[in-house]
């Protein structure tokens, strides 16, 4: 897991935002972590941005600890997710909902990479 790799501050901070989001809707989850994700692009530039954001949210999203993808927007934050498990979760979803899927794509188009 991601979160075991990260410094015991970051690890505090991860905790604080998961009991935040853990009870909350998926569209106000995507929502909240998008907000704190934006963060992280005003701290860094470029690669290193988008990687600490995206480890930022796959950390979030590793303590909430979800066995089941259930919903469009749970869904985008799981393909997003540097977790390997994540993103078979999010495809297993999209397999059962194409039209998810195509808009989905339509607007990720060029985020999934880690560039």
């Amino acid at each position: 897991m991601l979160y075991e790799k990260l410094s015991d501050t970051m690890q505090a901070m991860v905790d604080v935002y998961a009991e935040k989001v853990r009870d909350l809707p998926w569209p106000r989850t995507s929502d909240l972590i998008g907000e704190a994700t934006g963060h992280f692009r005003d701290e860094y530039e470029g690669r290193q941005a988008r990687v600490a954001a995206l480890g930022f949210m796959t950390a979030v999203l590793e303590r909430l600890e979800v066995v089941e993808v259930d919903d469009p927007h749970q869904a985008c934050l799981f393909t997003l997710s540097l977790n390997p498990e994540h993103r078979r979760l999010a495809d297993l979803y999209l397999e059962k909902n194409p039209q998810v899927r195509e808009v989905l794509e339509a607007e990720l188009e060029g985020d999934l990479e880690v560039n």
